[in-house]
């Protein structure tokens, strides 16, 4: 209900033009390797997916950056501490945004 609430905020007091952009994936193994707080990919697809539900019931435009990072190659994408993306990475999510963006123009 809070993405629902949120949208509807938006909406109605600014003239923003909404985009989502769904969150990228985790390299467990790497990122479990720092021993430290653990993300899960599985739970970065939950989220995703629930999302992607809502902007869509809503009408909101999505810009996948999970699958860009996945069709991309995660491996190369992603640092070693299986979170963060690597300079590749970034320049594939920074191609991505421009592409979504200039769609709005």
């Amino acid at each position: 209900d809070n993405w629902r609430w949120i949208i509807a905020t938006l909406r109605e007091t600014t003239n923003a033009r909404l985009i989502w952009a769904t969150t990228t994936p985790v390299i467990y193994e790497r990122h479990h390797a720092r021993k430290g707080f653990d993300r899960f990919n599985e739970d970065v697809i939950k989220y995703n997916e629930a999302a992607l539900a809502i902007m869509k019931e809503t009408n909101v435009p999505v810009n996948d950056l999970y699958d860009v990072i996945t069709r991309y190659g995660k491996e190369r994408a992603i640092k070693e501490d299986g979170v963060h993306m690597t300079r590749a990475g970034n320049r594939a999510l920074a191609t991505a945004v421009t592409v979504a963006l200039r769609g709005f123009l």
